[in-house]
């Protein structure tokens, strides 16, 4: 639900905007895609660690006197996977939002309706088949998250990184620790 409700809003923005708006929005959906998963992971990692670059940040800044924990949780597991579906749920937006009439808009605005109002009774219903074509979307990705971690193998093959090890540490170095061969 993250992923859609934050892609409205980036594809609204994109759909709306300038020129130059749209293609920051285009280059800032398409960029994840030439990006290993794997790499978006350990970027999270740093981020969102006990020390690691928004915590420290925070505690400098005197807004906390001990780190939060971001990582190995609820909150690390939906912002990881958030940014990775926010892509998918884009793009039925976006065809949803630019084949919509804008004479409709207009027409609501010029029969009283306040600029919220159009939007929420007019526009919002009529991006509903892009809306569930993205939770659509999102769902079956997400779906694969849990049934990849349901069903692990009988006998597990040999890797080079343990995939939960991206999420374990608190630190990046530690990553290390739980290398396998």
């Amino acid at each position: 639900m993250a992923a859609v409700v934050a892609a409205y809003v980036v594809t609204l923005l994109c759909v709306r905007g300038g020129p130059v708006q749209r293609l920051v929005i285009e280059l800032w959906i398409l960029i994840p895609f030439w990006i290993s998963v794997l790499t978006r992971a350990f970027g999270w990692l740093v981020l969102l660690s006990n020390r690691g670059i928004l915590n420290d940040r925070l505690e400098a800044l005197g807004l906390l006197s001990e780190p939060l924990t971001m990582v190995r949780n609820e909150f690390g597991v939906v912002v990881g996977m958030t940014h990775f579906l926010i892509p998918f749920a884009v793009f039925p937006l976006a065809s949803a939002m630019r084949n919509l009439d804008e004479r409709v808009l207009v027409a609501a605005r010029g029969m009283g309706a306040s600029r919220a109002r159009a939007f929420w009774q007019v526009f919002v219903p009529m991006t509903l088949p892009g809306i569930r074509g993205a939770a659509l979307a999102v769902f079956v990705f997400a779906l694969g998250f849990f049934v990849t971690r349901a069903l692990p193998p009988k006998e597990a093959p040999p890797v080079v990184l343990r995939a939960d090890a991206v999420f374990l540490p608190d630190h990046p170095a530690e990553i290390l620790r739980h290398c396998r061969l």
